[in-house]
């Protein structure tokens, strides 16, 4: 292992007592951040011109960190403030401008969402909904094409992937922005900023175009469109004389969120057969049955098998579908729709599943379905398999990534294997689930372990104590006491509900049925294939000595790998003291840690050290990408706005990447990642 640089400013801050005074630099800082709010959102009027501006509170800034930082004189005679002297100081305003409720700039409305930039066909005619308009690019045109096809199928990241190479292509087309603003309509700061970008692009747009965002602005109020009515009625006549797919398939979109969100509340019948009369090539057979024989087009055809692949569309018209299908038919269903789900978290390129809130749905469903049909076989099988995947308890909770713990795929396979086990009265395994991480799992388990414990004939007193302990479990202990008066009652009732178990079962027999006769043969038990691992790519690195240091060195042993935005970066500093007290533990596991600077080899020394205690060392080896070559291949970066992202990746013996959490904010639960680590690399082998 290399040598490792002299600490400075994670543990050794507090040992400085001659820096300068932290309050009055937030107090000045603070004052800036106050000034620049001031002027952006008008508040004080100055005849200053924007670069002017910028350049003032530039200079303050610098003469600011100036005074903050010491002389070289001054370093050789004290101790210099470690970095985190004047970043930490920063943090309340960085946290202040993530959180505003004021319209955001439109370098912050891109702040979220996919990074990696898509491509599409040399003629762009693989997807149904044609971008049709003059006076842009072909290949703007294209993913125009893309992005209202995927808006359509209700795969909005990837409709975002492409409205937004629109923008690097030509940042000039308002299409694009409608399009974006489109995708976030559930945000209104963001749906609000896309919007505002399209309207400066609109003097350069198209007829159409125009007509579309003036008529988007006029409904759009408080965040959101409104009017339902007036609107679908003017965008259905824009959509007929424009004679453009693209502004019909998003009014198509906008029918079904409607029908979805406030049923019956809208006239979307007739403007469902209007479309369909006008865009023949629309497929509109997949949501409404009645216009089945609107069209036989190939390009029709085209379009469905795209549509086919679209997991968020497979899901509405499963649902739809449900109510008249076999078991067999909805199995088959469920199961495509896990495959496709699966397809598009490949095509993110990333193994962190829980990526999907889709797919934690899908194996809802089917856990559901198989407890209907009575194979408990194919549940737990398909629990063992989802059981296997990383797990990400702690997203950083950006726009593509709206967990909670209810829609995890951990949490949905554990309450099926629960319910089967307690279905089937096999207490021993309901004994020996996990007991997970987070204080409800726990308390969960608990309550699991009161009802087990009593119908093995055990004491159940010690588990319904621990249950007590637990922090906001009292519905858990009421449920788990109302049980257990349920049982010695020995009333018929059913039995009352526990939170995470389906109790109400059908039989307390072991014997599983099979399919009714008259349905087709049974699946076999479910096999979802899911990319568990994929390679990591190796690289060769500097250390602040200039010693070369590659990944393969490491093969044999786990690693942890954090990619970091260098010395200059807040929220990394924050990173690194979080993951610092952390060190031991890791090395004692067993793993390796190592980081990733953005830092060039000449100042990586300066980054995270510490001369007032030479002898203490940083804990965590660290190398230098400046060239960002490495962030690149890793995709720790950004490709829309070409700039390096934070990432923190654990790398099994053989080289297999097996958790990762790639973003704009860096991920901050070593505690979480320890314990994910030990049942990953358990998993593996």
């Amino acid at each position: 292992m290399q040598k490792r640089p002299p600490w400075r400013g994670l543990k050794g801050a507090e040992k400085v007592t001659s820096r300068p005074s932290i309050t009055s630099s937030f107090s000045i800082l603070r004052w800036l951040y106050s000034l620049e709010s001031a002027l952006e959102s008008g508040w004080i009027t100055m005849a200053v011109s924007m670069p002017m501006r910028n350049l003032t509170i530039s200079l303050l800034l610098t003469l600011l960190l100036v005074s903050e930082c010491p002389s070289s004189a001054q370093t050789r005679k004290a101790p210099r403030p470690a970095w985190t002297s004047t970043l930490q100081c920063l943090a309340p305003l960085a946290r202040e401008a993530r959180s505003g409720t004021g319209p955001l700039a439109i370098g912050q409305a891109f702040f979220d969402g996919p990074f990696i930039r898509p491509e599409v066909g040399d003629d762009g005619t693989s997807y149904p909904v044609l971008w049709k308009s003059s006076g842009i690019e072909a290949s703007a045109a294209h993913h125009l094409s893309a992005g209202f096809s995927y808006l359509l199928a209700f795969d909005t990241p990837m409709a975002e992937r492409h409205f937004r190479e629109v923008t690097v292509l030509n940042s000039g087309v308002a299409a694009a922005y409608i399009g974006l603003m489109l995708a976030n309509a559930d945000d209104g700061r963001r749906a609000s900023c896309f919007l505002n970008e399209a309207a400066l692009h609109q003097e350069t747009a198209s007829d159409p175009v125009k007509s579309w965002l003036d008529l988007l602005e006029e409904h759009f109020k408080g965040g959101a469109l409104t009017d339902s009515k007036p609107l679908i009625a003017e965008w259905g006549a824009l959509a007929e004389s424009s004679e453009n797919p693209a502004i019909a398939a998003a009014l198509l979109r906008q029918l079904i969120l409607l029908e979805i969100q406030s049923p019956g509340t809208s006239d979307t019948d007739e403007t469902f057969t209007k479309i369909a009369a006008t865009f023949p090539e629309l497929p509109v057979t997949l949501f409404r049955k009645d216009n089945a024989s609107a069209t036989g087009s190939s390009q029709q055809d085209a379009g469905s098998t795209f549509f086919l692949r679209q997991p968020q569309l497979l899901r509405l018209i499963e649902n739809q579908n449900a109510p008249t299908a076999s078991p067999h038919q909805r199995l088959e269903s469920l199961e495509q729709i896990a495959a496709t789900e699966i397809r598009r978290i490949e095509d993110y390129g990333t193994i962190m599943l829980e990526a999907s809130l889709n797919l934690g749905d899908t194996a809802n469903s089917l856990f559901n379905l198989y407890r209907e049909t009575d194979q408990a076989s194919q549940a737990i099988d398909l629990a063992h398999t989802l059981d296997r995947l990383p797990r990400d308890l702690y997203s950083p909770g950006t726009r593509w990534r709206r967990l909670t713990r209810e829609n995890t795929l951990w949490v949905i396979a554990r309450a099926a294997q629960a319910s089967l086990y307690f279905e089937r009265q096999d207490w021993q395994n309901l004994q020996q689930l996990p007991r997970g991480f987070s204080p409800e799992d726990r308390a969960e388990w608990y309550t699991w372990q009161v009802a087990a414990a009593l119908e093995s004939g055990q004491d159940f007193n010690p588990w319904l104590a621990a249950l007590r302990r637990e922090p906001g479990s009292d519905g858990l202990v009421d449920a788990a006491e109302s049980y257990l008066q349920w049982k010695t009652s020995k009333s018929n009732s059913p039995p009352p509900e526990i939170q995470g178990l389906n109790i109400t079962m059908k039989s307390n027999s072991k014997a599983e049925p099979t399919l009714e006769a008259s349905a087709s043969p049974p699946l076999p038990a479910a096999r979802i294939k899911l990319p568990l691992t994929r390679p990591a790519t190796d690289f060769s690195l500097p250390d602040w000595e200039g010693k070369e240091l590659s990944l393969s060195q490491l093969k044999g042993k786990p690693v942890i790998i954090i990619f970091f935005l260098g010395g200059g970066c807040l929220h990394c500093v924050e990173q690194l003291a979080a993951f610092t007290p952390w060190a031991d533990r890791f090395n004692e596991a067993g793993i390796e840690m190592l980081a990733v600077s953005t830092d060039p080899v000449s100042i990586l020394s300066n980054t995270l050290s510490f001369e007032a205690s030479p002898s203490e060392t940083f804990p965590i080896p660290i190398v230098s990408n400046h060239e960002l070559d490495v962030f690149q291949a890793w995709h720790v970066y950004d490709e829309f706005d070409q700039r390096a992202l934070h990432g923190t990746f654990l790398i099994s013996p053989t080289g297999e990447i097996l958790w990762e959490e790639i973003g704009n904010t860096p991920y901050m639960h070593p505690d979480y990642l320890l314990h994910e680590a030990k049942r990953m690399l358990n998993v593996s082998h």
